[in-house]
């Protein structure tokens, strides 16, 4: 929608998505507490759960509602405009006839080989982005619940609640900082930051060792760190290709890929070692970083071919360009006699 300058409002609209996540677990705090029986020594969970899960499920509904309501008087305005001219659908039929919108050739505005390769790696790129950032928010709360923390769920519920809060901070402060610094400095702070982030989380549960307050601290910074890096990457992509619908499904489907490989990877570490759990989050880190550099590698290599091209077609226009002008000085000249 905003092209090249996507960073700025999509880092504000998906800021809605950790305010949302925060008020959901604010919502959903007061019905995660233990209660003991007085009968028995066992733990019994409330069974007022439900409540909270029903207002959220009765609030998706009324906005599912809402976006059918936008898209049914959107679709009557589009129907209303576009009424095509026979001219014009001719025009528009030579023009699909040229590229087709499901060819690398369009994604890289007019080059293939260029297309099918930084597609791919970007592909590669939200799946482990993806798989990263939805496996640490969903596995998070288990990690604190860790016995060796020995937390309660009031007190995990309050780590997942400052993990949200600095994401929603850190999404806004990259919503502001884009607009006055380009998308590629700011995802290289951010993937700096985020190598830095995965050797301290290293550093603390094979070396330090890690507390609550160290373990508060680093999710908060966590948090900080992926938030913007989504909408962030998503307007790189904008910069690097022309992101057609079809790319677009395939960056998002190899996001929720991601999610879902990772989601079932960590479940098998958590049962197995909990510990392995950052290290898992550092390897995709890793993988990432990996992409992102492959993806400037190839966009350099692009853009000097590019330019060889030009510099070596230049001269031959120049001199076609001289040919004309003299025909056209001895034209006049003959004209004149």
């Amino acid at each position: 929608m905003w092209g090249v300058y996507a960073a700025a409002p999509l880092n504000a609209v998906h800021l809605g998505y950790g305010l949302g996540a925060l008020l959901a677990n604010l919502l959903i705090r007061p019905f995660i507490t233990h209660t003991k029986s007085s009968s028995t020594s066992e733990w019994k969970i409330n069974r007022d759960i439900i409540i909270p899960y029903s207002i959220t499920a009765i609030m998706c509904f009324f906005i599912a509602v809402g976006h059918l309501l936008l898209y049914i008087l959107e679709f009557r305005k589009r129907r209303q405009k576009l009424e095509v001219k026979p001219d014009d659908e001719s025009v528009a039929k030579t023009n699909s006839k040229k590229s087709s919108p499901y060819s690398p050739r369009t994604c890289g505005r007019g080059f293939f080989q260029y297309g099918l390769t930084l597609s791919t790696i970007f592909i590669l790129y939200t799946f482990f982005l993806g798989g990263n950032y939805q496996t640490f928010s969903k596995f998070f709360f288990s990690f604190l619940k860790f016995d060796k923390f020995n937390l309660s769920n009031e007190a995990a519920s309050w780590g997942m609640i400052i993990f949200w809060v600095s994401g929603s901070i850190g999404r806004l402060s990259f919503a502001i900082i884009s607009i006055f610094l380009s998308v590629n400095i700011c995802l290289n702070i951010i993937w700096f930051g985020a190598l830095c982030l995965a050797i301290v989380w290293l550093l603390y549960v094979w070396i330090i060792g890690l507390t609550s307050t160290s373990l508060f601290i680093l999710g908060a910074i966590t948090g900080l760190i992926f938030a913007p890096i989504f909408p962030l990457s998503f307007a790189y992509f904008n910069q690097r290709l022309n992101v057609v619908p079809m790319l677009l499904g395939l960056l998002l489907s190899g996001t929720a890929l991601g999610a879902m490989i990772s989601n079932k990877i960590a479940g098998i570490v958590m049962d197995h070692n909990p510990n392995h759990f950052p290290t898992l989050l550092a390897i995709y880190i890793l993988m990432t970083i990996i992409l992102y550099i492959a993806s400037y590698v190839v966009y350099f290599f692009h853009q000097r071919s590019v330019l060889n091209n030009k510099k070596i077609r230049s001269p031959k226009n120049t001199i076609e360009d001289d040919e004309e002008g003299q025909e056209m000085v001895l034209k006049d000249k003959n004209n004149d006699n």
